[in-house]
């Protein structure tokens, strides 16, 4: 008989038993699986921030990072593209000092494209066949063509010849350069090769660098000088062509001191016609007054071909010599007569004077900015001096600018001056008698001669002592 209860117990257990184990089985499964599931997105992760790239390194020094070599390879070929574009050269790169160096990094250390691109440029060497310039075996510029470095040479040579040299009467002996230069074809980095002008302008002052001033009003080249650091000597080295003692409002100036790598050499002959002066004859003449002048016979100036010799170095002489004259006529001489016969007013000194002596040099009136109160007659010293009508002596002795003098008193108001003697023979309150010798003529006082001054004076007032001799002494 079958026992129920004890089936009925065993299923019981049996249930229990599946149940426990499905539990465990669920137990490890899920453990299993999150470890799995957690380890796999740890490794996605690992994969999303750490990446193979390279660094890029020239001449030992990184210029950025790339993911790829590639990268570079492509932009350097799109570099060198463009520069054979805008330069017209063929283009080579020099990848001697390119390196890459293998690093694992995130995608967002790479280097930026357009900084890559910047630092390719600048510090990879791409290079073209050129001309050098070559001065005292050393590569100075560089031009695109032979014909550009030609070219060069001569127009630095042109600038120094004189604007003149074309002119029949000039003769070129030579023009050239004094350093040893050779035009040698080179390879060179693009960036170094000059247009024709920055050449020539390097060769010139050293320098492509150009700084100018233009005159203003006040300005001297001390003052310009002195504003910009600089002496007036090297402003005048800078501007050769300028007259250092004559500028004008509104010029330009140069203020670059050239240091040039070229010195220019040029020499030449040219020829001028220069005057001979005429020289001049002076023959005395007794039937002319002294103050006459007459021209007997015009003179003419004559002609003479001159050939000079001149040599210019970077545009200033540096030497000129006469190598040849040539007489083309001969100048005519002037032949003059000078009176030597005494003029009217002379003749009205024997009024104080010894006849036929005296020569007037001083009129009444304005000289030298003031006023001259009398009359002087050039004589030599130790002349008789002699009073011009009686009277008394009311000064005799020094006066300041007179030097020593004598003044005599004569009736209807009169007084007469005698100025600039030597030696006095009268004293106050003599009487004196007309030409009676008062005093021996001199150089003494403000005087620029021997000569005796003269003055006439009515009532205080001054008289122009020539008229009056002229109305009493004829």
């Amino acid at each position: 008989m079958i026992n129920f209860n004890k089936i009925l117990k065993d299923k019981v257990v049996i249930t229990y038993l599946s149940i426990s184990l499905l539990m465990f089985i669920y137990i490890v499964f899920s453990c299993n699986f999150t470890t799995e599931t957690d380890k796999l997105m740890f490794n996605a992760t690992s994969i999303k921030e750490t990446l193979q790239g390279y660094k890029v390194l020239i001449n030992d020094q990184q210029i950025g990072i790339v993911e790829s070599k590639d990268t570079v390879e492509n932009m350097t070929s799109q570099i060198k593209s463009e520069l054979e574009n805008t330069k017209g050269l063929n283009v080579s790169v020099n990848k001697s000092l390119l390196n890459f160096q293998k690093t694992s990094i995130t995608t967002t250390k790479f280097t930026p494209l357009d900084k890559l691109y910047e630092n390719l440029k600048k510090n990879l060497k791409f290079m073209a066949n050129c001309y050098s310039i070559n001065i005292n075996g050393e590569n100075i510029v560089f031009l695109k063509t032979k014909a550009d470095a030609e070219k060069v040479i001569n127009e630095i040579k042109s600038l120094y010849l004189p604007k003149e040299i074309e002119k029949e009467n000039y003769d070129l002996e030579y023009i050239k350069i004094l350093e040893d230069i050779e035009i040698k074809e080179v390879e060179a980095d693009v960036n170094s090769i000059m247009t024709n002008d920055n050449a020539k302008k390097y060769l010139l002052q050293g320098t492509t660098e150009e700084k100018k001033y233009k005159v203003q009003k006040g300005d001297s080249l001390w003052v310009i000088a002195k504003n910009n650091n600089m002496t007036v000597e090297d402003i005048i080295k800078a501007n050769p062509n300028i007259n250092p003692t004559l500028i004008h409002i509104g010029d330009e100036l140069n203020l670059i001191v050239p240091k040039p790598y070229l010195n220019v050499e040029v020499k030449y002959t040219y020829k001028y016609k220069e005057s001979i002066p005429y020289d001049t004859v002076v023959k005395k003449d007794s039937s002319l007054e002294r103050t006459k002048w007459i021209v007997k016979k015009n003179g003419k100036s004559g002609k003479k071909e001159v050939t000079a010799e001149i040599t210019i170095k970077n545009g200033l002489i540096e030497n000129r010599k006469i190598i040849d004259k040539k007489i083309l006529s001969e100048p005519v001489t002037q032949i003059v007569l000078k009176g030597t016969k005494r003029t009217y007013e002379d003749e009205l000194a024997s009024a104080f004077l010894p006849e036929g002596t005296g020569v007037l040099t001083s009129r009444f009136g304005m000289r030298w900015g003031r006023h001259h109160d009398g009359i002087d007659y050039g004589v030599p010293v130790g002349t008789p001096v002699y009073a011009l009508m009686e009277g008394t002596v009311k000064f005799s002795g020094w006066k300041s600018g007179y030097g020593y003098i004598v003044i005599l008193e004569h009736a209807n108001g009169y007084e007469t001056y005698y100025a600039h003697n030597s030696k006095l023979l009268v004293k106050k309150g003599d009487k004196v008698s007309k030409r009676q010798t008062i005093a021996y003529s001199g150089n003494t006082g403000r005087s620029t001669g021997p000569h005796v001054h003269f003055e006439i004076h009515k009532d205080g007032k001054l008289l122009n002592p020539l008229d009056y001799l002229k109305k009493h002494y004829k």
